[in-house]
C-alpha cells in the first residue's frame, strides 16, 4: 500500500545515471515491486506491477504540503491548547513524502506556538519503497532527516523535545486501524482502486467511520472520483471539495458526522454534484454487490444534501 495516481509518461527517466554506472547501480534502482523514477531531478517511486507512480505529476514534497499539511490546517491545529496530542494517520507511507511534510511543518513552528504534541502514525504493508528512496536521497530531498531511518530501524522516532512522535504500523491497514489511537486527521493516500481496491470500497470506509465514531475526524485524499465520493457518502461520511492538485481541479475531503456539525469551514458537495452524480456513468460506489441497490437511497438521502 503506497501512494500513486498516474502512469509513467514518455518524459520520465527510469534510470537517471551515466551509462558507465548503470550496471554497477542497477541493483539499487529497484527493490521488490518498486523502482526509481526521476524527472527534472526529482525522484518518485513506480510500482512495476501496475505502472502507477507515486505523486506522478507534481513535486511530491510540494503536493504533500499543499494537499495534506496546508489543507488540513495542521499548524493551526497544533496551536490549539490541549493535553492530548493531535493524532494524524498517514495511510500509505510510501516514500514518506506526506509524513515528512507533516514533521517538517511541525518542526518549523516556534516551540512557544505549539499548544499540543503531534502523534503521526504511518501505515504501510511494504516498506521497500521507502528503503529504495533512502538509497537515493539525492532525488528524494525530503528524506534528508534522521527520522526515516530511525523509523525503519525501530518503528518509532521522537523529536529531541518530545513534542513530535512518529510511529510505524506495518501490516494490513484493514486490521491495524482498529488498534491505533483515534485520528483527528487522516491523510488517505494509497494507490488507486485498480491496485488497492479494498481500501476504496464502501465496506472499508464504513469500518473507518466506525473507528472514528463519536470523534471529530477529517479525511483528506487526492482523488475526486465520483465512485469514491459515492462510497464515502454511503458509508456515512460527509463529503466536501478539496483543493486542486496537478491536473485535478478538485480533491476530496471526508468528515465524520461529529466533524461535520462543527465549524469545519469546508464546502460540502451539494445539489449540483448530486445532479451530476445521478447522470454519471460512474455513479456506482466501489465495492457494492450487483444485487444491492440500497446505496442509491443512501446517497440521495444523505443528511448533507438536506443542508444545501
Amino acid at each position: 500500500m503506497a501512494r500513486g495516481r498516474g502512469a509513467l509518461t514518455h518524459s520520465t527517466i527510469l534510470i537517471n545515471l551515466p551509462n558507465s554506472t548503470v550496471n554497477r547501480k542497477q541493483h539499487m534502482l529497484d527493490v521488490g515491486r518498486y523502482e526509481v523514477v526521476v524527472r527534472d531531478g526529482i525522484g518518485r517511486i513506480r510500482d512495476k506491477a501496475s505502472g502507477e507512480v507515486m505523486h506522478s505529476v507534481n513535486d511530491p514534497a510540494e503536493e504533500a504540503h499543499a494537499l495534506y499539511v496546508e489543507q488540513s490546517r495542521l499548524v493551526e491545529r497544533l496551536q490549539e491548547t490541549s493535553t492530548e496530542p493531535l493524532v494524524v494517520w498517514d495511510v500509505g507511507l510510501g516514500a514518506a513524502a506526506n509524513a515528512m511534510a507533516t514533521i517538517q511543518a511541525a518542526e518549523a513552528m516556534n516551540v512557544a506556538d505549539r499548544g499540543r504534541r503531534l502523534l503521526l502514525i504511518s501505515f504501510e504493508n511494504d516498506l521497500n519503497s521507502l528503503k529504495l528512496a533512502l538509497h537515493h536521497r539525492q532525488w528524494f530531498k525530503h528524506l534528508e532527516h534522521a527520522a526515516p531511518e530511525q523509523l525503519l530501524a525501530e518503528g518509532r522516532w521522537v523529536s529531541q523535545d518530545g513534542s513530535i512522535e512518529w510511529r510505524l504500523l506495518k501490516g494490513d491497514f484493514a486490521t491495524l486501524k482498529f488498534v491505533a489511537p483515534l485520528p483527528d486527521l487522516i491523510f488517505f493516500d494509497p494507490f488507486s482502486f485498480k491496485t488497492d481496491s479494498k481500501l476504496w470500497a464502501v465496506a472499508s470506509f464504513r469500518e473507518l467511520l466506525q473507528v472514528c465514531n463519536g470523534h471529530a475526524t477529517e479525511l483528506f485524499t487526492y482523488t475526486n472520483s465520483t465512485a469514491v465520493r459515492a462510497a464515502m457518502l454511503v458509508a456515512g461520511f460527509y463529503v466536501a471539495k478539496g483543493c486542486a492538485t496537478g491536473p485535478k481541479s478538485e480533491t476530496t475531503i471526508g468528515l465524520s458526522p461529529l466533524a461535520a456539525i462543527g465549524s469545519h469551514r469546508r464546502e460540502l458537495l451539494g445539489a449540483a454534484w448530486l445532479l451530476r452524480w445521478s447522470r454519471s456513468g460512474a455513479q456506482t460506489p466501489f465495492g457494492v454487490s450487483a444485487n444491492d441497490e440500497s446505496w442509491r437511497a443512501a446517497v440521495t438521502e444523505h443528511p448533507q444534501f438536506q443542508l444545501t
